[in-house]
């Protein structure tokens, strides 16, 4: 997954990978190789589902929004608590 950093200020390329700042939004992209798809049946995506909120519940993130841009795309918002 690509994380693109604070989508509210212009990115500093000096920061080093995971140093997030509290109360910013981040754009967070995935696209599958070669346009494969990434789900291949629904049990497929309900464990994604289960997966990302785990991931929510562990971590001081809130989900803003996600959205499947195609059937091998998919993008959200997160906040950083």
């Amino acid at each position: 997954m690509t994380v693109f950093r604070d989508v509210k200020r212009r990115p500093r390329y000096h920061e080093p990978p995971g140093c997030d700042v509290a109360e910013h939004l981040y754009h967070a992209i995935n696209r599958a190789n070669q346009r494969d798809r990434i789900f291949h049946k629904d049990d497929d995506f309900e464990a994604f589902e289960r997966v990302l909120d785990e991931g929510l519940q562990k971590f001081p993130v809130d989900l803003l929004i996600c959205c499947w841009l195609t059937p091998f795309t998919f993008s959200g918002f997160l906040e950083i608590r």
